[in-house]
This record gives C-alpha cells, sequence and structure tokens, in this order.
C-alpha cells in the first residue's frame, strides 16, 4: 500500500527529478526547473505548512522501496478555492497509485476542514476522463482550459 511521506529536504531531488522529466510532464508541454537552490524555500512555504492553507507529500511505495509520485493542495486566494496537483512519474503510470494519492489527498483535506478540491487542467489532456471517474465534475469550460471540482466529505 502506497503512503503518503513528508519527506526530508534532501528527498525533494524526486520532485526535481519528475520535473524535469519530458516524459513525466508530457501533459504540460514542457517540463519545469526545481534547482537544489529553491528546494528549503520551497520546504518552508509546502511541506511545513498549516494543512488548512497548503499541503505536500511524496507519495512512496513501500513495494518499490521508491518514490512514485507527489501530490499537493493549497489555498487559491484570488478565487477562493482550494488547488489540487498530483503528479506521478511517468514510469509509475497506470498502477494505482493516482487513484490511491487522490483518495488520500481527499481524506487529508478534508479532515482540515476543506469541502472542495479544484483542478484547472487543458481541454485535452487524458486526465480529465481519470478526474471525472474518481469524483470531479466540470464547473467552467474557458477556450482550451476546463475547471473541475470535487466535494469532499469528512
Amino acid at each position: 500500500m502506497p503512503e503518503l511521506i513528508r519527506p526530508e529536504l534532501n528527498e525533494l531531488s524526486f520532485l526535481s527529478k519528475m520535473l524535469g522529466s519530458r516524459r513525466t510532464m508530457d501533459w504540460c508541454g514542457s517540463t519545469i526547473s526545481f534547482p537544489k537552490d529553491k528546494w528549503a524555500d520551497f520546504y518552508k512555504e509546502y511541506v511545513e505548512a498549516d494543512p488548512k492553507d497548503k499541503f505536500f507529500r511524496l507519495i512512496y511505495c513501500p513495494g518499490c522501496n521508491d518514490f512514485v509520485g507527489a501530490v499537493c493542495y493549497q489555498w487559491n486566494q484570488e478565487f477562493s478555492r482550494y488547488d489540487l496537483g498530483l503528479l506521478i512519474d511517468a514510469g509509475r503510470r497506470f498502477c494505482g497509485y493516482g487513484r490511491w494519492a487522490l483518495e488520500a489527498i481527499k481524506k487529508t483535506a478534508a479532515k482540515s476542514g476543506i469541502s472542495s478540491l479544484w483542478v484547472t487542467i487543458q481541454k485535452n489532456n487524458t486526465a480529465i476522463d481519470f478526474l471525472e471517474k474518481y469524483g470531479f465534475v466540470k464547473e467552467k469550460e474557458d477556450g482550451e482550459i476546463l475547471l473541475e471540482y470535487c466535494e469532499l466529505s469528512a
């Protein structure tokens, strides 16, 4: 069974590796640079945050003895909502980690008093079917972008 792990600072190397992987980041069209000199600020802002504002964890597979992805949510002040982020390493997709992590993050958010999670996603992203299969509903469509949400229960 996978686990949500509060990473040590040096374990952010896995996140950096995923964000820098063309295969893992193909859904957004480009990689994201996450150099080591940014890790401490990220750690303080996301990993050590109050879970009512922000939450970040790595997804660990004990059977693989390795990290397989990352999941987070954060308060979006501009739109007064909690935005969800979920990223599974390309080599570990279609193994159930995303489904497990989505359910885990929904439970974690609900325990923090959060009533819904939101995702902004491109209309051609294959993750839409996945999200809708696990409770997300289309709220708004704007050009190439969809806004989806999922109501949470405690």
